[in-house]
Parts: C-alpha cells; sequence; structure tokens
C-alpha cells in the first residue's frame, strides 16, 4: 500500500507518533533507529508536516541562481564529508526542503560515485528534485544499481504569486494563484522513468507543499506572462506527503470507484484532471504493470488492472 506519512496542519500528531508507515514504527527525528540499516527501517521522517522545519526567511537570501540538479559536481571543494559544495547555488525551494527534510545526524552535499548527493543518512541517499525529472535520470539509474536512493519531488498544493515591482524598487504584489497542486501531477514527470519504482533500491517521496512562487520581469524571455518568469520558489510549509515503494503503491492514486475497463478518458474523469495527464498517468502505470491494455473502445485504448 502506499505510505501517507505526515499528516496535515493542525492534526494532533507529535514527535515519534504514528505516522502511518504500515506496520513499522514511525520515529523521532531526535531518535534514529539503530537496529536495521536507515533504508530498511524507513527512517526518514523529517519534522512534522505543517512547518518548514526553519524559518523560511533564512532561505530567501542569494542571487537566484540555481544548482544543476541531477549533474556531476561541477564546482570544486573537499571530496569529504558536509562541504557544503555546491549549497551555495542552490535555489531557495531545493534549500529549504533539504533543511526540512534532514536529520541531526545527516550529511549533506557529500560526493558518491561522481555525483553530489544532497542528503546522505548512513547508507541511504536522498535526493531532492524540485522540477525535470529528465535532468536526474542517468544520477538515479547509476546510482540505484549500487545505493538505496529516495527522491524527494515537492508539488505546490497552494501557490502565491509574488510579482517584484517593474522599476525593482517599489513594493511587490502577491495573490493567491486559483490552481491547487495533486499527487496525480507527479506522472507529468514520472514517464521520464516509470520502470524504476520496481528496483528494491528506489522510492518516491511526493511532498504537497504551500509556497510562493516569485517572478519578474523579463521582456525577452516572458512572452507568454507578458514578459514576467519566475525567478525562484520558496517554501512556506508542508501540509501532506505520500511514499511510494513499489508499482503498486500507485494504484492508491487510482480512484475505487472507476469502472474497469477504462480509457485515458475515463481515468481523467475519475481525478479531475486533463486528460493529457490521466494519458501520462496510464502510460506509467502499464510501465510499471500495475495496469494492462486489454482492448479498445473505438480507437480509445483500454486498460484494465492487473492485480
Amino acid at each position: 500500500m502506499v505510505r501517507v506519512i505526515g499528516r496535515v496542519a493542525g492534526m494532533d500528531s507529535g514527535p515519534g507518533a504514528d505516522v502511518g508507515l504500515g506496520t513499522r514504527t514511525a520515529l523521532c527525528p531526535q531518535q534514529p533507529c539503530t537496529t536495521e540499516p536507515a533504508w530498511r527501517s524507513n527512517r526518514i521522517s523529517p519534522p512534522e508536516c505543517g512547518s518548514t522545519g526553519a524559518n523560511p526567511e533564512s532561505f530567501y537570501r542569494g542571487d537566484g541562481s540555481d544548482r544543476e540538479e541531477g549533474g556531476p559536481p561541477t564546482t570544486s571543494g573537499s571530496p569529504s564529508g558536509s562541504s557544503g559544495i555546491g549549497s551555495l547555488n542552490e535555489k531557495p525551494l531545493h534549500v529549504a526542503l533539504k533543511a526540512w527534510y534532514s536529520l541531526p545526524e545527516d550529511r549533506q552535499e557529500v560526493p558518491v560515485d561522481g555525483y553530489l548527493i544532497d542528503i546522505v543518512r548512513d547508507d541511504f541517499l536522498i535526493e531532492i528534485q524540485t522540477k525535470n525529472f529528465a535532468a536526474i535520470k542517468r544520477k538515479l539509474l547509476q546510482l540505484t544499481a549500487r545505493h538505496a536512493v529516495r527522491l524527494v519531488y515537492p508539488i505546490a498544493r497552494e501557490k502565491w504569486i509574488v510579482k517584484a515591482a517593474r522599476d525593482g524598487q517599489g513594493q511587490s504584489s502577491r495573490r493567491k494563484s486559483p490552481k491547487r497542486g495533486t499527487y496525480e501531477e507527479v506522472f507529468a514527470e514520472l514517464v521520464r522513468f516509470p520502470r524504476l519504482l520496481a528496483s528494491p533500491n528506489f522510492s518516491l517521496d511526493v511532498l504537497l507543499i504551500q509556497e510562493d512562487e516569485v517572478r519578474r520581469l523579463d521582456g525577452a524571455r516572458g512572452w507568454r506572462r507578458r514578459g514576467w518568469v519566475t525567478q525562484e520558489r520558496r517554501l512556506l510549509q508542508v501540509v501532506d506527503r505520500k511514499l511510494f515503494q513499489e508499482p503498486s503503491d500507485m494504484l492508491a492514486l487510482v480512484p475505487a470507484g472507476l469502472v474497469q475497463p477504462f480509457t485515458t478518458s475515463d481515468l481523467a474523469t475519475a481525478i479531475g484532471q486533463r486528460r493529457w495527464l490521466a494519458q501520462k498517468m496510464a502510460y506509467c502505470l502499464r510501465e510499471m504493470g500495475v495496469i494492462s491494455q486489454v482492448g479498445k473502445r473505438g480507437n480509445a485504448l483500454l486498460y484494465q488492472m492487473t492485480e
């Protein structure tokens, strides 16, 4: 089953409370498990949902540059321990999520097999990717051949659009976006490597967050938004999360009332999303082996659960 770990802000949950890890015991981040390897004992719980784990204002400073996520290290520095290699070039959302996810004994920015790893917890590697799974595909395929790896991916459940003043000196504006993100959006990225979830060395942690999206005026690149381009994303709060450890976990995102066999149009209606996303979802589930193509209805492919 999919593991729903963490609760929406305001729900009764304290350190060490049961956070939905099945038969496993959820541990307080300050009380690490010492009887099993970290990746097997699931000792990955950062602070409770509903907090950033640190003051987000501390992550808003910087020049807005971003580390090239998914590639080998390109900066110089000491190749040992938590040297902070590349940490000064990360975007605020990436930095804030890394702080939120980390436990006190974790090491950050550690070179492993020629790649820079965001968080190393004993023999367990944790990578945070805020967009573009294609950039990290090669890295994950190589690392999961030898290591247990968890990919952390944030989806904006709620978003506020912050626009800097046009002259760069006045006050910025802030408004709430009507869009609400859902877990199903992960399939738009997961199409890059849907079969990887079948690896016993790979797991995917999807976070629903509240964020500020900071935009600035750039007429040369932002023609679709009347000159406004996204400069950075800022974490406000983690409100929920789901952990996927095997292909069958993904079936939790398929509505129980979906009549089988079904088309991608049927799936789109059931999940309340556009058909293009339902098509990506069906492709991923088929590649994972949890649904199969069983025929056609007119020109539309028909799918059915295999479990």
